[in-house]
């Protein structure tokens, strides 16, 4: 039997499958972790003794993480917000053009950055405010598709920003993308850093990173990830 996914979330999500029923899950994770660059940061060193993988969690109106990942060391508590974009004509600095462009009238609720920023914030008012403040809502700016954002009252999704609240000592932005590194490399040393947009109470970029589809078609060669190359090949032409 052969069972395969469509698109960028089909890749996804066989992945961390695969990589969870591996023999070597715990090595597999730190691997592909260790190729994500997040280039503010001189070194980014992600161990960890054990994790927790959340895949299409829903955080209400904050959106949905493609992926989440909860990292234990014995140091701190790491999370990792993961978010991939496909298709060879996407490019990074154009969805960053429309983001910024959008802070201006209305921002799209699908946009890269607009995704990165619903989770900024809901880290900061988790730490804030904590689960009462998020029901009870948070302001966003008057060009996001909602004013106030709550978290609501499904208790998986309680059950999950509790998980989430306890591995907070550092949270990233991880974007999966079909851009080259170097190009991608560039956007983030000069555009992001230098362009803010106006009255988005909170946003840093200095944990944004990347890892390109490439690399990570590369990474499944290496590790003889089988399934994950047949999402690959099923959707040849379609991912970067």
């Amino acid at each position: 039997m052969k069972l395969t996914a469509y698109s960028e979330r089909g890749i996804v999500n066989t992945l961390f499958y695969e990589i969870f029923h591996s023999k070597n899950a715990d090595n597999l994770l730190e691997d592909l972790l260790a190729i994500a660059r997040f280039p503010a940061r001189e070194k980014t060193s992600l161990p960890f003794k054990n994790a927790k993988i959340f895949v299409e969690q829903s955080f209400s109106h904050f959106g949905d993480a493609d992926v989440l990942i909860l990292l234990n060391s014995s140091v701190k508590k790491v999370s990792i917000f993961v978010e991939a974009k496909a298709k060879k004509s996407w490019r990074i600095q154009t969805q960053f053009q429309k983001f910024i462009e959008g802070t201006k009238s209305k921002v799209s609720s699908s946009n890269l950055f607009t995704q990165f920023y619903h989770k900024i914030r809901l880290v900061d008012a988790i730490k804030t405010v904590g689960i009462p403040g998020l029901q009870e809502g948070i302001i966003f700016p008057p060009s996001s598709s909602r004013s106030l954002r709550k978290i609501g009252s499904n208790e998986v999704v309680l059950n999950s920003v509790k998980e989430l609240s306890m591995y907070l000592d550092e949270t990233y932005y991880l974007a999966i993308l079909p851009n080259n590194p170097s190009e991608v490399e560039t956007f983030y040393n000069n555009e992001l850093r230098e362009m803010k947009p106006i009255n988005f109470p909170g946003w840093d970029t200095i944990n944004f990173g990347y890892i390109t589809w490439k690399q990570i078609h590369d990474f499944c060669e290496e590790h003889n990830l089988v399934s994950s190359l047949y999402v690959f090949e099923h959707n040849r032409g379609q991912i970067y």
